[in-house]
């Protein structure tokens, strides 16, 4: 029986705006900063080369002028899959203003599925990194049609730079003729559960989701950092947030714990946006010899964030503040843990925030729906709608969710129940509204009839302090399946053998789940994880994995 209620809302909706497309909303706010004084919204922090408030209308048309004269008309798509921000922000936006649409694809994809989305697309351009620009060219060779290899860097002799399309004049621009609920861009699925799909957003869902991260409280007056590959959602968008506040980000165009670590150092942020796992290195040995105490705010996705992780965050020095946002390729604004029932400061380009955060957030939480968004749960088998603390799925509804799966009517369909996105998200609302993630629906298995949640018993592992990163999944057993776990160690220095912690980390953590939930599949421990385009653990590869002999 439902009880309480069924459906959790935010106060309030985003304020109404007159700008519908991207192009629209991200000039009219350049030129308000520009009126301001403000310089760059964006640097690189490995090159040091900035985006100006002064110069982005002039290069982005120019660029809109040089994709028209090479034939780039309305709708046409171009693919783009780089690791430079900045020349990608740049020509997006070119890309829109020539009313084109832009596609994102991962740098390590396949040339067979490169190949496949190019086709699908019927696209003429490909915008790349110089060093992938031969893998590119031989993809090109294949479609049966001529596409132009548009490079950003040196080294890629033979091949279109994209430092040419800023000499062009810029008079050829075409007149602006995208509306709202036009297409704007198309984003790639992790594909962690299967092929990835193109997930595509109208201009009027890009500018409300860019709008809601613009409501974050970055920061003035130091810079804002963000660890986002510009193929995924928040890399994509997160730049223009920084446009849309005034504020300064610095992006990067490789990622790993040092870089992190050092740019940090080097640049002092007030706010760090990167995934867990690069976020707990600031608090680390790794961390030894250089300066983090500039950071003030960490805000994470993209992964699940344990009591322990949000500990730890929170023991880094000077850290005053832990932001949560939940979200997908599909919906990037679900929920929250930023307070963001003021959330239309941002439109009164106010430097700094005065709310930052639930006062009565409980621990663990995702926080509540931005503005303008519905949650609820449904029944993992039956779909009916649940009420308070009861587990099911997270379904979702808001502006912020996308059109659909890019010629792909079925998984389109499949993807909606009564008008509700499903996010594939195992979760709870409790009483108070907040929602909880429990795990991913296709993760979750039985054991005698009784659900098991991977990511409820590695949080659990991971509360001993031998242990980096864990990785449940099921193995077969004459009760169904029971739970196997593999990790990673912090720092094997205590001079017990790997099989002997093995047993003691089990013992630890069986003493701590109820009895079908204990580890009956072992727990081993291995060197690293495989991950996937995003950065996670791919659980179904982990369960391929061969065990260890030690």
């Amino acid at each position: 029986m439902v009880v309480g209620f069924t459906s959790v809302s935010s106060t309030k909706p985003l304020p109404k705006i007159r700008e519908e497309t991207v192009p629209e909303y991200l000039l009219e706010r350049a030129k308000h900063f520009l009126k301001e004084g403000r310089e760059a919204f964006l640097e690189n922090g490995l090159t040091g080369e900035r985006l100006t408030f002064k110069n982005f209308d002039n290069e982005t048309l120019r660029v809109a002028s040089c994709f028209y004269k090479r034939g780039l008309r309305k709708g046409d798509i171009v693919v783009y899959m780089t690791s430079h921000q900045l020349p990608q922000i740049v020509m997006m936006m070119g890309v829109w203003r020539a009313n084109g649409v832009v596609r994102s694809l991962y740098v390590d994809e396949s040339e067979e599925t490169i190949l496949e989305k190019i086709k699908e697309s019927n696209s003429r351009w490909i915008f790349c990194d110089a060093e992938n620009a031969p893998k590119c060219q031989s993809i090109a060779d294949k479609v049966g049609w001529t596409v132009e290899i548009v490079v950003c860097g040196e080294g890629a002799d033979g091949f279109q730079n994209f430092a040419e399309f800023y000499k062009d004049n810029g008079k050829s621009a075409p007149k602006f003729e995208m509306t709202g609920d036009d297409m704007a861009i198309i984003l790639p699925t992790s594909g962690t559960t299967g092929p990835s799909k193109g997930a595509w957003h109208s201009h009027k869902g890009l500018v409300h989701d860019i709008r809601q991260w613009a409501g974050f409280p970055f920061m003035q007056h130091k810079p804002n950092l963000i660890a986002s590959k510009g193929t995924h959602v928040s890399g994509a968008l997160l730049p223009f947030a920084m446009l849309v506040r005034g504020v300064l980000g610095v992006v990067l165009a490789k990622m790993s714990k040092e870089i992190i670590i050092q740019t940090v150092d080097k640049y002092k942020p007030g706010v760090v946006f990167a995934f867990p796992s690069f976020l707990l290195s600031l608090g680390s040995s790794d961390a030894d010899g250089y300066d983090v105490t500039s950071v003030e705010t960490i805000f994470t996705g993209g992964s699940p964030t344990t009591e322990e992780m949000h500990k730890a965050f929170m023991a880094i020095t000077n850290v005053k503040l832990v932001m949560i946002a939940f979200g997908l390729t599909e919906g990037p604004c679900v929920s929250t843990t930023a307070d963001m029932r003021e959330t239309g400061a941002h439109e009164a380009y106010k430097s700094e925030f005065k709310h930052d955060k639930y006062s009565d957030i409980p621990a663990g939480t995702v926080g509540k729906p931005y503005p303008g968004g519905q949650l609820q749960i449904r029944d993992l088998d039956t779909m009916e709608v649940l009420g308070p603390n009861q587990r099911g799925e997270i379904v979702a509804r808001g502006d912020y969710i996308f059109q659909g799966y890019y010629k792909n009517p079925e998984s389109t369909k499949n993807a909606f129940i009564d008008g509700w996105f499903r996010t594939g998200d195992v979760g709870y609302l409790n009483d108070d509204g907040f929602l909880f993630i429990v795990d991913r629906a296709k993760d979750i298995f039985k054991y005698f009839h009784n659900h098991i949640s991977p990511t409820e018993l590695e949080g659990v592992i991971q509360l001993h302090p031998e242990v980096k990163e864990v990785c449940v999944f099921p193995v077969p057993d004459e009760g169904g399946e029971v739970p196997r776990a593999f990790v990673t160690l912090m720092n094997h220095k205590n001079g017990k053998s790997l099989a002997q912690l093995a047993t003691e980390i089990k013992t630890f953590a069986d003493g701590k789940l109820a009895t079908y939930k204990q580890l009956k599949g072992g727990l081993y421990i291995v060197e690293d994880f495989p991950k996937g385009k995003t950065g996670k653990v791919v659980r179904t590869m982990v369960g391929q994995m061969p065990l260890p002999t030690y």
